[in-house]
């Protein structure tokens, strides 16, 4: 008896191009009553099958496959496009924070300016700070920056605070800030090792 033939590559796709449509009809009218778990496993095979296409995807096709630099899945990548956009801020004087409230969390960064501290003096009128920073809101969902209070600001004010309990003059230091969504304040500061902070 003859062994039957394998399906050809073209037979494959098709298969998977009608079983795939037939699935959205099933998904379209209404999946039976299944548990999370029974969900959760169906939803992890089709994760393991849509991985295994990518796959033949990427050995059939000549063009080299980039990995997305930029994407709000890879925190580190969006960390990194902040980190050179965040140096095009004007930097602000550290004596005018009293007079400047202002709502929102995020990072910031101080620059020296000055002349008198020599362990400041390699980084003066530089654009790599002496120090960098995070403030994060309370409610770590807040969704605007008034949701998540003055907590920048109010982290911006003790560092000035200590300048002048130091006796350091507060022209001496510049800052600059950024309010930014909720819980990418870490992924930010962390970047700050690898990136134009240093």
């Amino acid at each position: 008896m003859a062994e039957p033939k394998s399906p050809t590559f073209d037979q494959i796709i098709h298969a998977i191009h009608t079983y795939s449509a037939r699935l959205l009809t099933l998904v379209a009218e209404g999946l039976p009553d299944m548990t999370g778990r029974q969900l959760d496993l169906r939803d992890r095979k089709l994760k393991v099958i849509a991985e295994m296409i990518q796959s033949v995807r990427h050995t059939i096709d000549p063009a080299k496959h980039e990995i997305i630099a930029i994407s709000l899945g890879r925190p580190d990548a969006l960390a990194r496009f902040f980190a050179f956009s965040f140096v095009e801020r004007e930097p602000s004087s550290m004596n005018d924070i009293e007079s400047s409230r202002f709502f929102g969390s995020g990072v910031y960064a101080i620059y020296y300016i000055g002349e008198d501290i020599p362990p400041y003096l390699p980084l003066a009128n530089t654009e790599t700070p002496i120090y960098v920073g995070k403030a994060v809101p309370e409610n770590r969902s807040a969704e605007t920056a008034f949701d998540q209070g003055s907590v920048l600001w109010k982290r911006l004010r003790e560092h000035r605070k200590s300048i002048v309990a130091g006796g350091l003059n507060l022209e001496d230091f510049r800052y600059r800030h950024a309010i930014i969504q909720s819980g990418m304040e870490g992924a930010v500061e962390d970047f700050r090792g690898r990136s134009i902070f240093r």
